[in-house]
């Protein structure tokens, strides 16, 4: 389901560490991102309230750790 344009991304660690979001555009530049530290559970809102209609890839690292999701916002 497309988000207009906040939206939560959900995590869950196996030990406290600080976890990075990013979002990129179809073209791979970065748009967002928020870090959060010493991070083992939670959600991270994510506003994108100013990007266009699209496809996102949003990422989140933590520690070796790499884990890569796409989202659709619509207007």
């Amino acid at each position: 389901n497309p988000s207009q344009g906040v939206f939560f991304v959900a995590f869950e660690l196996d030990a406290a560490e600080d976890l990075t979001v990013t979002v990129y555009n179809k073209l791979g530049q970065k748009i967002w991102e928020k870090m959060v530290t010493q991070a083992t559970s939670g959600r991270v809102e994510v506003n994108l309230g100013n990007v266009a209609s699209g496809v996102y890839s949003v990422e989140l690292k933590a520690g070796a750790e790499i884990s890569t999701k796409k989202i659709v916002v619509g207007k």
